[in-house]
């Protein structure tokens, strides 16, 4: 069983949120899942990049990772879904880059879910994105990278 997490509880009820919350999740709940695939959400956001706060709680996971004398957690993902494509995220996007490669890029989820094709009896329905996906190649099964580990 994997665990999918918000570790930023809210955005409109203005909780607080920042590195010391960051922190407390990487202290306190992160060890009590020691062989648990944990799976944390929008790069630690609620969607979107826009507020410094979502940077800074994530600056407490890559100073984790990077440190050599804490244990990295084996199991621990970062999703970038919902990252690009909400607010000002395009002048940020170097950033979001860097951040990524700071994580480790197998430590980043671009998929979350596997991509299923339409059938081509049925076709693609009406409104939705047609059967080209971002995530199949020339190959017709979905390549097994930036899947979460738990779908695979």
């Amino acid at each position: 069983m994997a665990i999918v997490v918000h570790i930023r509880s809210t955005v409109s009820r203005q909780r607080p949120y920042g590195a010391a919350q960051a922190r407390a999740f990487s202290t306190s709940v992160l060890p009590s899942a020691p062989d648990v695939v944990v799976q944390i959400a929008h790069l630690t956001g609620a969607g979107g990049c826009d507020d410094p706060k979502v940077d800074e709680a994530l600056g407490v996971f890559v100073d984790a990772i990077a440190a050599p004398a804490i244990p990295v957690w084996p199991g621990v993902y970062f999703d970038v879904s919902g990252v690009a494509g909400v607010g000002e995220w395009r002048g940020k996007a170097d950033r979001i880059a860097t951040r990524i490669r700071q994580l480790g890029i197998a430590r980043v989820l671009c998929r979350v879910r596997r991509c299923r094709r339409p059938r081509p009896e049925t076709g693609p329905k009406p409104g939705r994105r047609s059967a080209s996906c971002h995530c199949h190649g020339k190959s017709s099964s979905p390549s097994p990278r930036n899947v979460a580990p738990y779908l695979q």
